[in-house]
Formats: C-alpha cells, structure tokens, sequence
C-alpha cells in the first residue's frame, strides 16, 4: 500500500500540484485524506481512483503497484509472431524464428530488470 501512495506523491510532484491544488474543493477527496493514501495509511475507494487518476492525467490502471509498461520492442516482436502466417515458406520461417530468438531475449532481460538482475544480463 505504501508503494502505491508514493507512486501518487511521486506523480503529483512531477506535476508540481500542491495538495490544495490537487484537491481542489475538497468535495472528491480532502487533503487529509490525501496524505493518508500518500503516506500509505489508506486506500482509496474505486471513485477517488479515478479522481486521482484523472486528476493525474493518467489511467487508473496504471496507478496499481503491480502496473508495469510492456516494452515497445516486446510488443512489436510479439505482434509480428502472431500475426505473420508462415504457409510452409522456408523464408519467413527463418524470419520468425529469428524474430522469435529477439523475443524470447527481451523476456529475460525484462524479467531480469523486474528482479533486479540486471547486471547478470548474459548476451547470446
């Protein structure tokens, strides 16, 4: 919980909106309130999610601890496996398997990153 609070302290900051500003009239979420889900304390009901968020110009998804961006290269890698018909044609058999090997790195060197690994990174 408290990491979810940072992360909104964090976001709010690199806005540079004070807590006032943020809360504006209160009648959504009042400052106390703030700084009990900033500081960890609380959690917030679905509707001051999406007050936050809005008010962060974010998704409410992206707000969750757990959230983390795929990267772009993954997704493109990805996309192009499933989306590529292969029909038996040798060449774009080897290109797929090739795309599949960058794939598959990009896996492991983001699983790594999330675990703190990064410095094992082993280049095939």
């Amino acid at each position: 919980m408290r990491e979810f609070g940072e992360k909104i302290k964090r976001l709010r900051l690199a806005k540079k909106i004070s807590r006032s500003e943020f809360c504006g009239d209160e009648s959504e979420l009042s400052i106390r309130q703030l700084i009990r889900i900033e500081n960890g304390e609380s959690r917030p009901t679905l509707t001051k999610l999406k007050y936050i968020a809005e008010r962060l110009g974010v998704e409410d998804y992206k707000l969750m601890p757990s959230y983390i961006e795929l990267d772009k290269e993954y997704l493109e890698l990805k996309y192009f496996l499933m989306r590529t018909p292969t029909y038996e044609d040798e060449t774009i058999a080897q290109k797929k398997e090739s795309v599949l090997i960058r794939f598959l790195k990009s896996i492991m060197i983001g699983y790594l990153r999330k675990k703190d690994l990064s410095s094992q990174i082993i280049y095939i």
